[in-house]
């Protein structure tokens, strides 16, 4: 890069004397009047005009970052890592269908920790449990992680927003009695029974009953192999007598120990009978 710098040959002010400068930047010529008390300082002021014109043409601004809607970026990239990733899909499907409807319209830059919490206060007006809307808060935080992990955030704002504390002591076991009036409940569902039987003698979660198969069960060993369950890793669930007698006496019509009666398929929920039996 060369520039040139001189000076008229009339007399100019003392005091800010003018240069002129001549300069070539992609075939295209710069020049003008430059205002100095010396050579020094219109060598200086020369170098910034090109410099200005240089940025111009080689540095543009940045563009603007691309806006993306929170329900497109659920639809197209979360739910389909959440899939391949978590056991909880289909928790993910109905909670994102929540959010989706809360979030409408906005995008993902759009989104500051004041409105996450107007999310929150929302659900526990609905009259949602605290950790309920926990969970659904964990859903909000992972799908911005995915985000920022596709740079299209710079932060979670979920990291400014608090969960509820829960009590996470008010676990207990049913007395023998308690247990005696829940079967006496559930009447003639045998299926509800044996359901019931196998959660309480192993502490199994609903979800890791359902997803049981007999491909798991390993009556040699007298053990279950529990798979992708809540905390993400498998484990082994010895089964006592109750619960071998229970599997044995389940009819083998699919991969699964216990079958839908109306599909034939996976066991979907037995809440509506387990909570007429709990009242």
């Amino acid at each position: 890069m060369k520039i040139r710098i001189w000076k008229p040959g009339e007399k100019g002010n003392p005091c800010a004397e003018h240069y002129y400068y001549q300069f070539f930047l992609r075939k295209k010529r710069y020049r003008g009047v430059l205002e100095a008390r010396n050579f020094e300082q219109a060598k200086q002021a020369a170098q910034k005009v090109w410099d200005d014109e240089w940025n111009r043409k080689y540095d543009p601004e940045p563009p603007a970052p691309e806006q993306v809607l929170f329900g497109d970026f659920v639809r197209d990239v979360y739910l389909p890592w959440s899939k391949i990733h978590k056991g909880s899909y289909d928790d993910d499907v109905r909670i994102t269908s929540i959010l989706t409807v809360f979030f409408k319209g906005k995008n993902l830059r759009d989104i500051k920790p004041a409105m996450i919490e107007q999310f929150k206060a929302r659900r526990i007006g609905a009259g949602r449990a605290p950790a309920t809307v926990n969970r659904e808060l964990s859903v909000v935080s992972k799908i911005f992680t995915i985000a920022a992990r596709h740079e299209r955030v710079e932060a979670n704002p979920c990291q400014g927003v608090e969960r509820f504390a829960l009590d996470n002591e008010r676990v207990r076991y049913l007395t023998e009695d308690e247990e005696q009036r829940l079967f006496k409940a559930m009447g003639d569902n045998a299926q509800l029974k044996d359901i019931v039987t196998v959660a309480l003698h192993t502490g199994m979660r609903r979800g890791e009953i359902f997803n049981l198969k007999w491909f798991d069960v390993d009556f040699d060993r007298g053990v279950m192999h529990v798979r992708k369950t809540k905390t993400k890793l498998n484990r082994v669930v010895p089964m006592n007598a109750r619960v071998r007698e229970v599997l044995n006496r389940q009819t083998r019509s699919s991969e699964f120990v216990f079958t839908s009666e109306k599909t034939g398929g996976r066991l979907v929920d037995v809440k509506k009978a387990f909570n007429s039996a709990r009242l």
